[in-house]
């Protein structure tokens, strides 16, 4: 009987190591397919990552263009308006002529001479 339990007990620790070597060689596949999914991830969020930064630097450029845009629209609506109140100076100027010809065409404004 003491032997049997002896014999028991081998086998029973044997038992029990190769469950324990199955365990163990069931969590490191896992934990390579752990690995090997972390890997890809880590690929994937740099990509993802450079992709932002990229995006990033486009929209400063763009948001810098406008800028440069928006700051130069005083001078150039200023310099608008100058050369539109200058057209309209030389409009009015070439109005004035033309009525003061007209003017002198007709002759005097009185009507003494009208009879002539």
């Amino acid at each position: 009987p003491r032997m049997t339990a002896q014999v028991n007990q081998v086998a029973l620790a044997k038992l029990e190591q190769a469950q324990a070597k199955e365990r163990l060689k069931s969590y490191e596949a896992m934990n390579e397919t752990l690995r090997g999914q972390l890997h890809e991830q880590s690929k994937e969020l740099s990509k993802l990552r450079s992709e932002s930064e990229s995006t990033i630097f486009q929209l400063q450029q763009m948001l810098e263009d406008k800028n440069a845009q928006l700051s130069a629209a005083p001078s150039i609506l200023q310099a608008q308006l100058g050369k539109r109140d200058a057209t309209i100076a030389a409009l009015e100027a070439t109005v004035l002529a033309q009525q003061q010809q007209l003017d002198s065409l007709a002759g005097p404004a009185d009507c003494e001479n009208c009879s002539r």
